[in-house]
């Protein structure tokens, strides 16, 4: 039997990536409600975020490729659009982070910027932090970062055909790579950006380019082969896993199970969207705001529950604590994002040049 068989319909393969979203925002918020509580957490609390991240940066390289086909584009439309999306909601998390500093500094003690600092947070600018920490002021926009960094340089090669852009991002981001394995820097932006983490964007491209043009539908062969392999590599990781090892090939690993999954996702679900329910499809949508948000309402959560209950209430804590970041996301996503985004892409249309290029990626 085929490992690949038939058409798959276009619509299943976002439905799935949104699924995909959801997942790997729900993994980051369950971790950090295991973690926050507990600095000896588990080290599969932490390689469950540490995916979580990975996925959300493989759908991120994955989407840019699939929602900017197989030729050339509008690379300030592309820019725009994609500030449009990232921006806005990521100020508003600084400036309620900055708000809680100034206010409330003995709920956030690890949390310490000045003015330089917030306004290359601002910029998505690397920066050591007055903690001596590479991390912007709202510290979860460390991955933006990594985003913003990617979206220029997929602009960058936005003259190019799909297979030739994605040659070029992996020498751009081999280079720097491999820069970062064998040599020491000391700029922060050097430091980041020769992580080994932006080779998952990399890789979600090269899914993309590989796929795009032969839509199919895996059968339940090649779908049972992907499972295993996901569950197999991650059992060997976390059978020696430790939160402080910097093994590249870690990370390595973790990026192939993503790539997997982002394959499963796209192109394994359609015979699963009548029976998903559909808080499956708006936790996608509003993965973005659940990542930005979640860790207020689970810091609020873990604070009350150390303060208010008995130490035997920790873990039924720590599952409200990851139920409330949920929650609280998916309300931000209703009353601010949501409406946002809705009001930002009709100007956006209203405003763009005649003839440009529409790129409409789904949320990130």
């Amino acid at each position: 039997m085929s490992m690949l068989q038939g058409q798959a319909h276009p619509a299943s393969r976002v439905m799935g990536i949104q699924w995909g979203r959801a997942l790997a925002a729900i993994a980051v918020a369950v971790a950090h409600a295991i973690s926050h509580p507990s600095a000896s957490a588990p080290g599969a609390s932490h390689l469950v975020g540490r995916v979580g991240v990975a996925l959300f940066f493989v759908i991120s390289g994955y989407i840019m490729v699939v929602t900017t086909s197989q030729g050339s584009f509008s690379p300030l439309d592309f820019m725009r659009r994609r500030l449009l999306r990232i921006v806005p909601l990521y100020y508003i998390a600084t400036a309620v982070t900055v708000a809680g500093v100034l206010i409330a500094p003995w709920a956030f003690k690890q949390t310490t910027f000045d003015l330089k600092h917030l306004v290359l947070s601002l910029l998505f600018v690397p920066a050591h932090a007055p903690s001596g920490d590479i991390n912007p002021v709202m510290k979860l926009g460390w991955t933006l970062n990594y985003e913003m960094f990617f979206y220029v340089l997929f602009a960058l090669l936005s003259g190019l055909t799909a297979l030739k852009r994605a040659i070029g991002l992996s020498l751009i981001f081999g280079v720097l790579i491999i820069a970062g394995l064998t040599m020491e820097f000391h700029s922060a932006a050097a430091i980041f950006y020769t992580r080994i983490d932006s080779l998952a964007f990399v890789a979600g491209v090269w899914l993309a380019v590989a796929t795009q043009g032969r839509p199919v539908v895996l059968s339940r062969q090649a779908m049972l082969t992907l499972v295993t392999f996901v569950v197999g590599v991650l059992t060997v990781i976390l059978a020696t896993y430790d939160r402080n090892d910097t093994n590249p090939m870690i990370q390595v690993w973790i990026i192939a199970t993503c790539v997997a999954i982002v394959g499963l996702l796209a192109f394994g679900t359609r015979p699963l969207e009548a029976r998903m329910p559909s808080w499956a499809t708006v936790a996608g949508d509003a993965s973005y705001a659940i990542y930005l948000f979640h860790l207020f309402a689970v810091a609020a959560v873990t604070v009350a529950v150390r303060k208010l209950l008995p130490p035997e209430f920790l873990v039924p804590g720590m599952a409200a604590a990851a139920v409330a970041g949920v929650a609280g996301g998916l309300f931000i996503y209703w009353l601010i994002d949501r409406p946002l985004d809705r009001t930002l892409r009709r100007w956006s249309k209203r405003v763009r040049p005649a003839g440009s290029l529409g790129v409409q990626p789904i949320t990130p």
